[in-house]
């Protein structure tokens, strides 16, 4: 693969995972504003019938679209990103749902909720493809510890503060959706060139 199919390869990869990243932070925005507008947020009230319909039908679809989007850039095809996709937004629930909850935004919880998704999404992709062994597996999963253990490597004293959690959790989360897909790309480009 010469130079400028790389650079145009990685440059698909890379807007794949920023879009698939964005495309989560739509849903996320839309759940709060359903919350927010039915005055369900903190318990304070019940869903209405649109609001259930959102937030249970619509919401989950734009999440599997958004977390399918990387695998997509991947290579992978329409189902199988689509699958990825789903089942990166069952793992969102699963680790939403235990857990005590916490409404700051890119807590840590939510932080990992997003490294997650995309971990899900490239390990599916690759194993799709028949490309994923045991040194690719750790080069994955070490990214994605490595990710995780940054927002941890802030003394908890400097991060008390929701703005600066916020951030961190964001840049965290962000990173994540770049870095991951790219390592990907890079591992999985030796073998397509055989």
């Amino acid at each position: 693969m010469n130079n400028a199919n790389l650079r145009k390869r990685l440059f698909i990869v890379a807007t794949g995972g920023l879009a698939g990243f964005f495309v989560l932070l739509v849903a996320r925005t839309i759940i709060v504003g359903v919350a927010v507008m039915s005055g369900s947020i903190f318990g304070g009230g019940s869903l209405s019938a649109w609001g259930s319909l959102i937030v249970f039908g619509f919401v989950p679809v734009l999440i599997g679209f958004g977390a399918g989007i990387p695998a997509w850039a991947l290579g992978s095809n329409l189902w199988s990103g689509f699958l990825s996709g789903m089942i990166a937004m069952g793992v969102i629930v699963l680790i939403h749902v235990v857990g005590n909850p916490n409404y700051s935004p890119f807590n840590d919880r939510e932080t990992l909720e997003f490294v997650g998704a995309i971990s899900v999404t490239v390990l599916i992709s690759m194993a799709k493809r028949d490309l994923l062994q045991l040194g690719k597996l750790v080069v994955v999963f070490t990214l994605t510890m490595a990710l995780l253990g940054l927002k941890f490597v802030i003394p908890e004293n400097e991060i008390e503060l929701v703005n600066v959690s916020f951030k961190v959790g964001f840049v965290i989360s962000l990173l994540a959706w770049l870095i991951l897909p790219l390592a990907a790309a890079f591992i999985t480009i030796p073998k397509q060139n055989r």
